[in-house]
């Protein structure tokens, strides 16, 4: 049971693999950003999207759909001492009709470095209900992750050298300041395992929404492949073997 929890965990982790949010004060010292303050930053001019934008997947397990992943782009804001862009993911997933998972999340990416600052998630896992919180400290290397689950609260703190990256941001926000050069392999820190993601291919991949050119990457150690759209550099497509069998996540507008 432990083992399926941690591969569906993957699917949010991947894409929150993840439109409500965490509303409620369940953290001191938490700010809730006001949505006038995202609306204030709208009038930039280099957002790294427009806000609003959306992109809808469709997730397959052994090729039966099981569930939905949405992503949307919600501006620029002022979390703590940081201007962040704001996303927001929520996925809702059935498979075999025996294991379900559903996630929110909100993320806080820091608009100069593109590096997490801030996720807030709530996932429901087999009814089970989950409120977390990831703080990431770049400059001290270390990421804190506060737990309110049916036991109670929980708190740890991982030290880990940085840069620490989140894969959700990695995959929408750091291609955009790296060089996709074939054959590359680069290597990332996440809060709980290293990997390392090579760019093999530049192909034409056709899509519910159209033909696109993409980098096909491909990541260690889960063995999962990336479709990253050539230009927007947004998630296309992403295979990733887990308990008996394979997942498939797929853009479908």
């Amino acid at each position: 049971m432990k083992k399926v929890k941690n591969n569906l965990l993957i699917i949010i982790l991947v894409l929150s693999i993840i439109v409500a949010f965490l509303l409620i004060d369940l953290y001191k010292g938490f700010q809730i950003i006001a949505p006038e303050d995202l609306v204030q930053s709208r009038i930039e001019d280099d957002l790294p999207f427009k806000p609003g934008e959306a992109v809808s997947y469709k997730v397959k397990f052994n090729g039966i759909y099981v569930g939905d992943i949405n992503w949307e782009y919600l501006g620029r804001a002022n979390a703590g001492d940081k201007l962040t862009d704001v996303l927001s993911l929520s996925s809702d997933i059935k498979i075999l009709k025996l294991f379900s998972i559903k996630s929110k999340d909100k993320l806080f990416i820091d608009s100069k470095t593109y590096l997490p600052f801030r996720i807030e998630r709530e996932v429901n896992f087999l009814g089970k209900h989950e409120s977390i919180i990831e703080e990431y400290n770049q400059e001290e290397g270390y990421v804190k992750i506060s737990n309110i689950g049916p036991k109670g609260r929980k708190e740890k703190i991982i030290r880990l050298e940085a840069p620490i990256h989140n894969a959700i941001a990695l995959f929408y926000f750091h291609p955009k300041e790296k060089e996709l050069d074939l054959g590359v392999t680069s290597y990332f820190t996440l809060p709980t395992q290293e990997i390392s993601i090579k760019v093999s291919t530049l192909e034409m991949l056709d899509t519910a929404t159209g033909e696109y050119e993409a980098y096909l990457l491909k990541g260690k150690p889960r063995n999962f492949k990336l479709w990253l759209e050539k230009e927007k550099r947004v998630p296309l497509r992403i295979e990733f073997p887990v308990f008996l069998g394979k997942i498939v996540i797929s853009r479908v507008d």
